[in-house]
């Protein structure tokens, strides 16, 4: 029988419907030759015997593959297979060896270059960046400002125009750039406005449109080191010249980068740096910005850990105290608001708008209106700064639990950075502890530590690692420690 030359399975997975594996095993016997053209098919209510799956179920399989254009229905003929496969040539081409090589692809420098660092194992997909709990996110109000703005697209009469017509505006929703612009200036003291301020569908894709427009192959680009890894790979394969420039208690060394002389492009988290916790002080601030004024540099403010700091106030944005507008800013609400929008926005200098806009016209014209209107609410109503004032507390108790609870497990076994913000703590093993043995009862615990080799470019620091303490409850979170601490001891 026809069904007894293919390779159906006697018993289907839970892999997708029944229906769509029967049409892909039908398929694939065809493009194999196990069924010849214009083969009449058994009917439907043979096949759902011979298969033992219902009538429906096998007349859903062969209207696949007659949408597809695999099968023909003729009246009073029944259902045969096409004389012609979708996409065949006049001669069939031979059938690939799934044994042999594949053909080498031809690729640009630039895949080439990523490609080359994954190989080594410098890039990992596997670095967890534990954001906040979703159980802090007011889903609630969320979903009733999608609702309001679902409803509003819709119900219009025939003279209004829809909110949900398509009007592609590369730089983001007006509105929303009113909103998150009022917002930057009151809370971190940024000079900007809705015509400065872009909105991106995804946060990562902001540096990459900066290098397209701002690096040339093999320009020198400062980092810092160690610092955020994705950053550092995004450049590197764009052909930059990575320059790693030390961090310490007060941030990047900036002495260290006025001697190694002048640099296209500086990128830098003054706020919050990445993993070490620290705050680019005030007087390397202003070093900062009149070294990249009298070389004519470009600096990246990635401000995305800014909401979170719990002692004191925090520093200003170093854009809003740039004279010579040569700050490019970043920021994003992930740390506040993930996973429900990974919204990224970049505040411009004034002589690069033109070039932004006709670079993001080409690679992203729109973003989804739906999810920027829900959030210009959120944050005209007031919802994103309370959410923000609550969440910082509550941070600061976790954040205070761990350390007490690591000093009272370690005692002077365990260095914790004094950095107060973000929502990571840095800590540092003494010796007498093994990576493999820490790493070993993390896995086993479910205890969130991360060893930090990924945040450097040369050597990583032995023994050092960030702890996400945000979002699981301090409960949860003693006991996975206890777990973690009675495995490093056994």
């Amino acid at each position: 029988m026809l069904i007894d030359r293919l390779e159906l399975p006697a018993a289907f997975s839970g892999d997708g419907p029944v229906s769509k594996q029967i049409a892909e095993c039908l398929r694939q016997g065809i493009i194999d030759g196990l069924v010849s053209p214009n083969i009449i098919l058994p009917s439907v209510r043979e096949m759902a015997v011979q298969l033992g799956v219902s009538r429906s179920t096998a007349a859903r399989a062969i209207e696949e593959l007659s949408a597809q254009g695999y099968v023909v229905a003729e009246m009073g003929s029944g259902t045969k297979v096409a004389a012609r496969l979708p996409g065949e040539l006049e001669e069939k081409p031979s059938v690939r060896d799934e044994h042999a090589p594949l053909k080498e692809v031809e690729l640009s420098a630039f895949a080439r270059r990523l490609m080359s660092r994954q190989a080594s194992g410098a890039i990992s997909t596997l670095v967890s960046y534990n954001g906040p709990s979703l159980k802090d996110v007011p889903l609630g109000i969320w979903r009733d400002l999608i609702a309001r703005h679902c409803r509003a697209g819709v119900e219009v009469d025939s003279s209004s125009a829809s909110q949900l017509s398509y009007a592609p505006e590369p730089f983001g929703y007006p509105p929303l750039r009113e909103a998150y612009a009022s917002y930057l200036t009151r809370a971190r003291a940024v000079k900007v406005n809705a015509e400065r301020l872009v909105v991106f569908a995804s946060r990562n894709l902001r540096l990459d449109l900066i290098a397209r427009l701002l690096l040339s192959e093999g320009d020198l680009v400062a980092i810092e080191e160690p610092g955020f890894s994705t950053a550092r790979e995004q450049l590197l394969a764009r052909g930059a010249t990575v320059l790693p420039i030390g961090v310490d208690s007060q941030g990047m060394k900036v002495d260290e980068l006025i001697a190694a002389g002048p640099v296209k492009l500086i990128y830098v988290t003054p706020s919050h740096q990445e993993p070490t916790g620290a705050v680019l002080s005030m007087i390397r601030r202003k070093q900062l910005l009149d070294y990249a004024a009298k070389c004519g540099a470009y600096i990246i403010e990635d401000d995305y850990d800014s909401e979170f700091r719990y002692d004191g106030r925090p520093l200003p944005s170093l854009q809003g105290m740039d004279s010579s507008d040569r700050v490019i800013y970043l920021s994003c609400l992930w740390n506040v608001l993930a996973p429900v929008t990974r919204l990224g926005f970049m505040v411009l200098p004034a002589g690069m708008v033109q070039a932004v806009h006709a670079c993001k016209s080409l690679v992203e014209r729109d973003v989804s209106y739906i999810e920027q209107a829900a959030l210009s609410d959120f944050i005209n109503e007031g919802h994103l700064e309370k959410l923000i004032r609550q969440k910082r507390q509550v941070y600061a108790s976790c954040r205070q639990s761990l350390i007490s609870k690591l000093e009272s497990i370690f005692d002077r076994q365990i260095w914790t950075a004094p950095e107060s913000a973000g929502l990571e703590l840095l800590v540092r093993f003494q010796d007498g502890f093994d990576s493999q043995t820490i790493e070993r009862a993390a896995l086993q615990s479910g205890f969130p530590i991360t060893n930090t080799s990924w945040w450097y470019f040369g050597n990583p620091r032995p023994l050092e690692y960030t702890i996400s303490f945000t979002w699981l409850a301090e409960e949860e979170m003693a006991r996975r420690l206890e777990h973690f601490a009675s495995l490093l001891s056994a």
